[in-house]
């Protein structure tokens, strides 16, 4: 007869959003939690500066093209008004404000040229990083299959090979299921409508990630 045993699951959503459940519990700043919480906000904090700087050469691009409009328009009048007056040749100040117009419509139309190059070498750098923030999940999925297999291996739980649409557990005897083995690895629930948070803990497995998982009682 097969048996269940709660076991301790970060979700991709988990995984992918940082978390501070355990950070009151933590005694010392050198706790390795402490430090991946840390780097996870820092990265958070990175993600929105980067955010900001987008929205910044999003709007810089937008006045530049704003801009350039309205230079060529002021040409384009200057145009007409030079067509409407059926003269073959301009005078020296008519000559002179439309070579500007035309200078400054070609100017603006550089200085967007150049924003848009800008935009898109930050666009390049936001996915970048988000290619290796999303390598980095996957190595720590990697790890947590890796964590379960080790921890499955070490107190005699053994698992059915092949089983590609479901992990059943089975054979699992009572010295697997001791108290201590159940306080190392808090339930997951995967029934209920929403994740809850809680400590685990001072005996936790470590899984080589901060804990930050979705528990029941």
């Amino acid at each position: 007869m097969s048996r269940r045993g709660p076991f301790q699951i970060h979700t991709s959503h988990i995984i992918r959003t940082p978390c501070l459940s355990k950070v009151s519990s933590a005694k010392r700043t050198k706790n390795p939690f402490v430090r991946d919480v840390r780097l996870r906000i820092s990265a958070e904090r990175y993600r929105a500066e980067m955010r900001i700087a987008m929205a910044k050469e999003t709007r810089k691009s937008l006045e530049a093209e704003e801009q350039g409009a309205q230079n060529s328009i002021v040409e384009s009048n200057l145009i007409l008004r030079i067509v409407d007056g059926s003269t073959s040749s301009l005078d020296p100040s008519t000559a002179l404000r439309l070579a500007r117009a035309v200078r400054d419509t070609l100017v603006s139309e550089e200085n967007v040229a150049k924003l848009k190059l800008e935009e898109a070498q930050l666009l390049l750098q936001n996915l970048h990083d988000a290619v290796e923030e999303a390598h980095a999940r996957v190595n720590e999925a990697n790890d947590q299959v890796g964590a379960l297999l080790h921890y499955f291996d070490s107190n005699g739980i053994r698992i059915p090979k092949d089983e590609d649409d479901a992990l059943q557990i089975t054979n699992i005897g009572p010295d697997a299921l001791t108290a201590a083995n159940l306080k190392r690895l808090p339930t997951f629930n995967l029934g209920g409508d929403s994740e809850v948070f809680s400590d685990v803990g001072d005996e936790d497995m470590d899984f080589g990630y901060g804990y930050c998982s979705a528990v029941s009682d």
